[in-house]
């Protein structure tokens, strides 16, 4: 009897699913997180939804590094080049210090105008600058996990970033109540909790990788930024509008920052899925592409699309149907409803946005990031001038599901302009 899937298949799923695993026990941290500070009131769930939204666009300018560790570390294994390898981790390792340090800093004298652009109450904007004060005082802990996992996803050793991401989960959920209520730090414990944990995981990960010494290379650097920036751009450029678009809801109904940042809780399970889908294609067709293995590379894309699509579909009809139950879970009354209907045009939107994530995965693999990501900003900055021809929720929301198709069809046609003819 033959088997359902091929060699090429095989590793694409065998990357994938402890790296799904791992990013959905970062999900699981998240909804931590929003559990415990839910029973400080409505104004606290509000608060760490804004904090989460700056921290999305700070991960997102220091994805500019970790990108690229992904794409040249699935290379160099390929072509088994363990040096390379070493002076692409040291050069990525000083890097992400040095960036750390310059946004903790600059940020951490802005924090108050960062507040203000959310309509919440006062006592949420005090929250705010609590929470991200302790984040970004500790900024280089969290950036430096993120990239050591990023080795590892390269390598395609995806269960060692598992293993520690169920050390980061177990610490923080012993760590949330404790630094929240019992010692009364309430937000600023939470950002405690996450980042001890953090670290704990960071220490882990570090004991495994072995590698040689190696130095910091500028030309090792430029290679990493021409994979990495413009996928750093995208998303920065994809994180920067939500926020704006959340703000421009917030002066509608202030309750849609609350509503939205459940909405968005829910909208990682397809996301961690997409994203490690991602890696594994990316891992696999980087390390085709070092192999010069055209078959390998061809097989692990189609495959990997093919496959979101089918999860995606699946969990937009959750979405869908589950919407009031889901949102009831966190929040009541009017909150609840613009939740729900968050939730119900994100059923569809979600298919789309989770196959351009994978898209992006292989155009990292192959190391062709540039055009397509470029014009999918373009497409991401269209939904700013969108959302004020119609004053309302339903069509703030609805743009993501348009424009995220317009970025799929960008995306495929790129697609099949990269794919090798043999």
């Amino acid at each position: 009897m033959s088997e359902p899937f091929g060699k090429t298949e095989r590793e694409v799923i065998g990357i994938s699913l402890p790296e799904i695993a791992s990013l959905g026990v970062e999900m699981l941290l998240g909804f931590v997180d929003t559990f415990w500070v839910s029973r400080l009131g409505t104004q606290a769930v509000a608060a760490i939804s804004a904090s989460t939204y700056l921290l999305w666009i700070i991960y997102s300018l220091v994805d500019v590094i970790a990108v690229g560790v992904v794409g040249l570390s699935a290379f160099y294994h390929g072509r088994n080049d363990r040096k390379g390898l070493s002076r692409v981790f040291y050069t990525a390792f000083y890097s992400t210090n040095f960036l750390s340090l310059f946004l903790a800093g600059f940020l951490l004298f802005n924090l108050s105008g960062y507040a203000s652009f959310f309509n919440v109450g006062p006592r949420a904007k005090i929250w705010i600058s609590d929470y991200l004060v302790v984040q970004l005082v500790f900024l280089p802990i969290g950036s430096l996990y993120y990239l050591v996992s990023s080795v590892y996803e390269g390598l395609g050793k995806t269960g060692k970033v598992f293993q520690a991401s169920i050390i980061v989960l177990m610490a923080n959920a012993f760590l949330d109540p404790i630094l929240i209520f019992t010692l009364g730090l309430q937000l600023r414990g939470a950002a405690m909790a996450s980042l001890v944990s953090r670290c704990l995981g960071l220490f882990y990960l570090l004991l495994g990788l072995k590698l040689s010494r190696g130095e910091f290379s500028f030309s090792c650097l430029g290679k990493i930024l021409s994979i990495g920036t413009p996928s750093s751009v995208y998303w920065l450029s994809s994180t920067g509008v939500f926020l704006y678009l959340n703000a421009l809801a917030s002066r509608i109904e202030p309750a849609a920052v609350a509503a939205m940042g459940v909405g968005i809780r829910y909208e990682t399970i397809p996301y961690v899925i997409a994203v490690g889908i991602s890696v594994g294609a990316s891992a696999v067709v980087g390390r085709s592409r070092g192999k010069r293995n055209a078959e390998d590379l061809k097989k692990a894309s189609s495959f990997s699309l093919k496959l979101m699509l089918w999860v995606s579909f699946f969990l937009g009809l959750v979405f869908f149907i589950l919407a009031l139950q889901l949102s009831s879970l966190f929040l009541k009354g009017r909150p609840m409803e613009i939740a729900v209907l968050y939730l119900r045009i994100s059923a569809f939107s979600q298919i789309f946005f989770s196959l351009s994530v994978v898209f992006e995965g292989i155009f990292v693999g192959m190391g062709k990031t540039f055009p397509p990501l470029a014009l999918a900003m373009l497409v991401v900055l269209l939904r700013m001038p969108l959302a004020h021809l119609f004053p309302s929720l339903f069509w703030i929301f609805a743009i993501f599901p348009i424009t995220n198709f317009l970025i799929d069809l960008t995306f495929l046609a790129f697609y099949r302009l990269y794919l090798p003819s043999s």
